[in-house]
């Protein structure tokens, strides 16, 4: 069986991507379901969020010819696993748009999980330019959330549009859905 991948992204940052990347990586693992949170975003939030530091397991991924397995980290949660980022995945995005890497880039690198885990949920930082096309290109699913205001809604937009363009390449990816966050009713 291959990995499902999940892609948390939008255009707009603060909108909770890296917190829909982690609840819902930790309720897949509540299904016994083995997952692996590969963290795209320079801020490294979700090592943060459980507890760990954010190191440049990211950016070696992406750059070392290396086993990607060793950048792999245990989070002490069952069947959660990490790869964590951190402000190096900035410089690793800057390295793929300069050396012009094929659209494919991420997901030949994230093959070599496919067998290991039941889904890969990748993070996203809210950038157009090398990483984000990639992930979302790697990607079976995606998951656009959004609060429930005008420039997110706009993100939306950018983010549709760019699946669009991917299909026209011949990306067989789906929109799961649209998940509106920070919803107030006062």
């Amino acid at each position: 069986m291959n990995a499902k991948i999940i892609t948390i992204t939008n255009h707009k940052g603060g909108v909770g991507k890296t917190t829909t990347a982690i609840s819902l990586a930790h309720a897949l693992t509540m299904l016994n379901r083995k997952v692996l949170l590969v963290d795209f975003d320079p801020q490294g939030q979700c090592a943060t969020a459980l507890g760990m530091d954010p190191e440049g397991g990211v950016f070696n991924l992406l750059l070392q010819r290396q086993d990607p397995h060793q950048w792999v980290r245990l989070t002490g949660r069952e069947n959660l696993n990490l790869i964590p980022g951190d402000h190096s995945t900035a410089t690793a995005q800057i390295v793929i748009s300069a050396e012009s890497r094929s659209i494919d880039a991420i997901a030949i690198q994230l093959q070599t999980f496919s067998r290991d885990f039941d889904y890969l949920i990748l993070d996203t930082a809210p950038s157009v330019g090398g990483i984000q096309e990639r992930a979302i290109w790697a990607s079976d699913f995606v998951i656009v959330p959004t609060a429930t205001e005008f420039l997110s809604a706009d993100g939306v937009r950018h983010v549709v549009e760019l699946m669009q363009a991917l299909a026209r390449r011949e990306w067989r990816g789906k929109l799961l859905g649209v998940l509106p966050t920070f919803y107030d009713e006062t």
